[in-house]
């Protein structure tokens, strides 16, 4: 039953959309099986400093993802909420945001380098897989610190990005 269980949820997490929201009307929708087919996917180095290693990850710029889905003004916004599978909620404050990433590249990873998917990783007693979609941010290094209360957000398993005026 156990694996059962896990296979449809990693079916769910494979097959899941990220969808661009201006309040809550859809916007865009990367879909991971579609937009995989056709779309122009970029590699990046990153040093995950919450994780403490370094990868190569298959995505797309985040800042490009928001121009294309949100218009130049997409600076201009109050705020954006990270939205993930599970219901767990992220907010930063756009300003805030794009003050923190002042040499450093959001991407929205779909998979690593060589990978179908994601390594999982432990998040207390259990193995999280980070897919669909994670946004991460290159231009940390290895002695850098960050906290949950930083403007540079780090949420996996996202479904939905919301954009506040």
């Amino acid at each position: 039953m156990k694996v059962i269980l896990l296979f449809i949820l990693s079916l769910q997490v494979m097959s899941a959309d990220l969808t661009f929201l201006e309040g809550q009307d859809p916007v865009f929708t990367l879909s991971k099986s579609k937009q995989l087919q056709t779309a122009k996917l970029e590699e990046m180095k990153i040093y995950n400093p919450w994780r403490k290693y370094e990868r190569i990850y298959v995505g797309y710029n985040f800042f490009s993802l928001l121009e294309s889905s949100f218009g130049k003004d997409w600076t201009t916004s109050k705020s954006l909420k990270f939205i993930a599978i599970d219901g767990y909620i992220q907010v930063v404050k756009t300003k805030d945001m794009l003050k923190a990433s002042i040499n450093k590249t959001g991407f929205i990873a779909v998979k690593e380098k060589g990978r179908q998917g994601f390594s999982a990783f432990k998040k207390g007693k259990r193995e999280v897989d980070p897919g669909p979609f994670y946004l991460l941010w290159n231009g940390f290094k290895t002695d850098d610190k960050v906290t949950h209360g930083d403007a540079l957000k780090w949420p996996f398993q996202l479904k939905e990005i919301h954009i506040t005026y």
